[in-house]
């Protein structure tokens, strides 16, 4: 997943992801 889908991603969803923490 590239940073720029990362901010997208966590407005979207919570901060649970797995790739929450690696961002």
């Amino acid at each position: 997943m590239s940073p720029q889908s990362l901010p997208l991603r966590d407005v979207h969803l919570p901060p649970s992801p797995p790739w929450w923490p690696l961002a």
